[in-house]
């Protein structure tokens, strides 16, 4: 009683070691995009996990801390997040979270991660 089990201790680690083997990864679009104000938008997101899982999208404009631009939890999203006229959709079957919005701002200037 009072003590953790050794399956347990043992679960956990491997949760752990499989994280840092790099066997769960993210992929999304690299570098800079530039795009004429008007114009629609996609940074591609695609991922490679043992199982269904959680996505996220942050944006992080200029002098600011990151803030999450829009959630999908285990394949439902959520409502959750900034938004700002941006969309992603969770295809389970090509593992991808791609983001996109129909026409782009001045103002969308920023650092997009996929997580």
């Amino acid at each position: 009683p009072g003590m953790t089990p050794a399956w347990l201790s043992a679960v956990l680690l491997t949760a752990l070691l499989g994280g840092a083997s790099g066997a769960d990864t993210v992929t999304q679009t690299e570098g800079s995009v530039g795009i004429s104000q008007g114009d629609p938008l996609r940074l591609n997101c695609t991922y490679q996990f043992s199982f269904t899982t959680s996505l996220f999208w942050y944006v992080q404009y200029p002098g600011q801390a990151p803030r999450m631009l829009l959630e999908d939890l285990a394949g439902q999203n959520s409502g959750e997040g900034i938004r700002e006229g941006f969309d992603a959709t969770h295809e389970t079957k090509d593992k991808s979270f791609h983001l996109w919005k129909a026409s782009v701002e001045l103002s969308d200037s920023a650092t997009y991660y996929c997580a």
